[in-house]
C-alpha cells in the first residue's frame, strides 16, 4: 500500500507537467480515498506530507481545469492541514496554491493575501524551488492592483530567479511562470519586456502553444464561449475583458 501511493503520487506529478489535469484528479481522487485513516501527516518514506500533497495536487488541477466551485473545499483542507504542520515548505505551497486559485479567478486581493504568506514560508524554509514561480505569481497580482513599486521590484526578482532555475535544468511549470511577470510588464507598460517574457512562456510551453491567426470569426466564437464560461464560473473580472474583446470585435 506505502509504495503505490508513493509511486502513484509521483506518478500525479508527470501527468501534471504534462498537461494532463483530468488524469491528475482521477489518480489524487483514488490517492486520497485509499490512505489509511489517521494518515494526514505521514511522509509514507517521501520527502514531504503524502497526504497533503495529494491535497495541493488536486487543488491546482481543478484550477487549472477552471473547476473552481469544485476546488474550494480542497482548498480548505489544505490550508487546514498545512497549518498544522508548522513546516515551512508545505505551509508555502498551501498558499501559493490556493492563492493560484484566486488569481485565476481575477480575485486579486484574496490572491495577495494567500500568494505573500507563502512566499514568506518558501524563504523561510529556503524553499528554493517554488519562490521562483511564487514570486513570478506575486508581480502580476501587485501589478494588478495597482502597487507598480513592489510589482517592479517582483518583476526582477521573479525574472532573475527564473532564470537561475532555467541555466541548472529546471524549467518545469514555466511556461506559466514566465506569463505571470509578462503579465507584470504588460501592465507596468514595459512592452518589451512583455513581449519578451512571452516569448520564454511559449518556449517554456511546448504543448501548448500560442498564436494569432487573424481569423476574426473564429475569435469571435472563442470569446462567445469564453463569455459564456466565464459567467458561468463566477468570474467578473474575465467576464469584463471577454465582453470588452468582444466588443473590439464587432
Amino acid at each position: 500500500m506505502r509504495l503505490r501511493l508513493l509511486t502513484t503520487t509521483y506518478l500525479e506529478q508527470a501527468h501534471f507537467l504534462r498537461g494532463e489535469y483530468q488524469r491528475v484528479i482521477e489518480l489524487t481522487t483514488d490517492n486520497l480515498a485509499a490512505l489509511p485513516a489517521g494518515s494526514d501527516y505521514e511522509s509514507f518514506e517521501s520527502t514531504g506530507y503524502i497526504a497533503i500533497y495529494n491535497w495541493f495536487s488536486i487543488l491546482t488541477s481543478l484550477t487549472q481545469l477552471g473547476r473552481f466551485v469544485e476546488a474550494a473545499p480542497y482548498e480548505a483542507e489544505a490550508l487546514r492541514l498545512a497549518a498544522a504542520t508548522n513546516h515551512a515548505s508545505t505551509l508555502g505551497e498551501a498558499h501559493v496554491a490556493a492563492g493560484w486559485l484566486h488569481l485565476r479567478k481575477g480575485e486579486w486581493a484574496k490572491a495577495r493575501s494567500l500568494i505573500e504568506p507563502g512566499i514568506a514560508a518558501f524563504r523561510t524554509g529556503n524553499n528554493g524551488l517554488n519562490l521562483p514561480c511564487s514570486v513570478a505569481y506575486s508581480a502580476w497580482v501587485l501589478a494588478q492592483v495597482g502597487e507598480a513599486s513592489e510589482a517592479l521590484t517582483r518583476l526582477r526578482e521573479g525574472e532573475q530567479l527564473l532564470e537561475g532555475q532555467a541555466a541548472r535544468g529546471i524549467v518545469a511549470r514555466h511556461g506559466d511562470s514566465y506569463h505571470s511577470p509578462g503579465r507584470a510588464a504588460l501592465l507596468l507598460g514595459r512592452l518589451d519586456e512583455a513581449r519578451h517574457l512571452g516569448e520564454h512562456a511559449v518556449e517554456s510551453s511546448p504543448v501548448q502553444p500560442y498564436w494569432r491567426t487573424g481569423k476574426r470569426e473564429q475569435a469571435q466564437e472563442h470569446l462567445t464561449t469564453a463569455t459564456t464560461m466565464f459567467r458561468e464560473m463566477d468570474m467578473p473580472f474575465w467576464l469584463e475583458k471577454a465582453e470588452a474583446e468582444t466588443g473590439g470585435l464587432v
